[in-house]
C-alpha cells in the first residue's frame, strides 16, 4: 500500500492560495482515513475524536 506518511503529506502539502478555510485540519482527515482502513470498520463507529463521517 505505499508510505502512509508520504501520502499524507502529499495531502496536506497540496493546498494553494484562496478558497474557504478549512473547518477541519488535513491532518485530523488523513488520521480519520488510515484509521477507518486500518481498522475496517463502519463509518457510524468512528470515534468522536475525528471529524463528521462525512467530511472524511
Amino acid at each position: 500500500m505505499g508510505d502512509p506518511g508520504a501520502a499524507a503529506a502529499t495531502i496536506r502539502d497540496s493546498g494553494g492560495k484562496g478558497g474557504r478555510r478549512e473547518k477541519w485540519p488535513r491532518r485530523l482527515v488523513c488520521d480519520a482515513i488510515f484509521y477507518l482502513s486500518r481498522g475496517g470498520i463502519a463509518w457510524a463507529h468512528m470515534p468522536h475524536d475525528f471529524p463528521p463521517a462525512k467530511t472524511v
